[in-house]
């Protein structure tokens, strides 16, 4: 099973929540340079601990791993994304990416220059189609843990009855936040849960 929690970030979450979080999630968040950034890091810290929640855990008592973090000695896989104050975190028993971006102009400089020729064409007849690519894309270098790593344009994904798909993997666009779109990246399809969380 694939659950999605998100939520929007408090203006303050650095400020009243950092210190209940494990070290290494408030090194990560006070590595940031804006305190935007840091508020969102604090907020995918938060939702993470609720997850952990359902398993009697708590995210302050976990040790990460890893180069694409995951937790020592424990079955569990999870991506973080965040854009603008919106933040989800996908986890999953195997391998998860994600991505959100919010829906701004749509720029076909950067679509020609860093998708493949038949993502542009597309994009071209309806730039709708942009963030849709470029979230799905970006779920699946999280996915494969190349990131960056790994050029937008060495691999291909197609529309089919409007619905995303890639030989290999399970795609997904999901309807998290209104003006912002939303992707996961799965090894196989799956059942997905989604929860809103509030945090205040």
């Amino acid at each position: 099973m694939i659950t999605v929690y998100y939520a929007d970030a408090p203006k303050d979450a650095y400020e009243k929540y950092v210190d209940r979080l494990s070290p290494s999630r408030r090194e990560k968040a006070s590595s940031f340079k804006f305190l935007n950034d840091q508020n969102m890091s604090v907020t995918a810290g938060l939702l993470i601990d609720e997850y952990l929640k359902t398993m009697g855990l708590r995210e302050k008592d976990m040790e990460y791993e890893g180069v694409k973090p995951r937790f020592k000695d424990l079955s569990l896989f999870f991506n973080i994304s965040h854009s603008k104050g919106k933040v989800m975190v996908a986890f999953s028993d195997k391998e998860i990416g994600s991505d959100i971006e919010v829906i701004e102009k749509e720029d076909l400089k950067v679509a020609k220059r860093f998708f493949c020729e038949e993502e542009y064409e597309v994009i071209k007849e309806d730039p709708s189609y942009f963030f849709r690519f470029w979230t799905l894309k970006e779920s699946y270098i999280k996915f494969t843990g190349e990131g960056l790593r790994l050029p937008l344009n060495s691999f291909k994904i197609q529309f089919k009855d409007d619905k995303p798909y890639m030989d290999g993997v399970f795609l997904k666009e999901l309807d998290l936040f209104s003006g912002y779109r939303a992707s996961i990246c799965a090894e196989k399809e799956d059942e997905i849960t989604l929860k809103k969380v509030a945090i205040f």
